[in-house]
């Protein structure tokens, strides 16, 4: 336990921020893992595709502007999800197998 008024001060803002700072990302990553399970569906669907992806850049934009994301990696998400609904929307998307984890060698 802090000994000082102002660590306490501290401890309490840091669990807001925290707390904000989780429900922040929990949204934003809802909002794109909401665009990648649909981009299946968007074949034909272009304005569906672009509110969706409007949705996941101005949240991903603004995880950049509030620090809660380097600004690098958020342009690299967004670049690789307009790729995505681009084939999409074309047809070319063929949705990826996903990865299992293998047990790790002793």
């Amino acid at each position: 336990m802090p000994y000082h008024k102002s660590s306490e001060k501290r401890m309490r803002s840091d669990g807001k921020k925290r707390l904000r700072n989780r429900e922040s990302m929990a949204a934003t990553r809802t909002i794109v893992k909401n665009l990648e399970s649909n981009l299946g569906e968007l074949k034909g669907q272009p304005d569906k595709a672009k509110e969706l992806l409007r949705a996941a850049q101005s949240k991903l934009a603004k995880a950049a502007a509030s620090g809660r994301m380097k600004k690098n990696t958020v342009a690299r998400k967004i670049s690789r999800l307009a790729a995505m609904v681009r084939k999409a929307t074309a047809g070319e998307f063929a949705p990826q197998a996903t990865k299992t984890r293998s047990k790790p060698k002793k």
